[in-house]
C-alpha cells in the first residue's frame, strides 16, 4: 500500500497535505504578527516548511527535537491554563480568533496527513 507518489496531481492526496500545512503556515503567520513573542510561533512555522518538504521529497524532516520540544509547551500551556474539556467557542479577541484558526486549520493539515500516510510512507513524528 505504501507507494511512492512521483506526480502532483492538483487534486491528489500529496497535494491536500501539504497545502493543508501551507494554508496553517500562513495563519500561523497572521497569529505570529500580532504577538509580542514570536520566537514559539516561528519555530513552529519552520518545522511545518521542513514537514512540507519531505513529503514532497525535497528535504528529509529531522524533527524528533522539534517534536519533543512542542510536547513540553503544550505541558506548560496545560499547567497554565488548565485541560479544556469541552467545546470553546472562539472570538474573545482577535488573536483568540486567529488562534482557533490556527487550531482547527492545523487538525485539518493532520487529517490530511494522515490520508496520505495510507498512501506512502510518512515519518511517524
Amino acid at each position: 500500500m505504501n507507494k511512492k507518489i512521483t506526480s502532483f496531481d492538483k487534486g491528489g492526496v500529496l497535494l491536500e497535505a501539504v497545502g493543508s500545512i501551507d494554508e496553517l503556515v500562513s495563519f500561523l503567520g497572521w497569529l505570529k504578527s500580532r504577538l509580542k513573542d514570536k520566537e514559539n510561533v516561528e519555530k513552529v512555522q519552520k518545522s511545518l516548511m521542513e514537514i512540507s518538504g519531505q513529503l514532497v521529497g525535497y528535504a528529509r524532516w529531522k524533527g524528533g527535537e522539534d517534536v519533543c520540544w512542542l510536547e513540553k509547551e503544550i505541558e506548560i500551556v496545560k499547567e497554565k491554563k488548565g485541560v479544556v474539556r469541552g467545546f470553546v467557542l472562539a472570538g474573545e479577541t482577535e488573536i483568540d480568533g486567529v488562534r482557533h484558526i490556527c487550531r482547527s486549520v492545523c487538525r485539518r493539515a493532520e487529517r490530511k496527513v494522515i490520508s496520505l500516510s495510507r498512501k506512502i510512507e510518512v515519518d511517524n513524528n
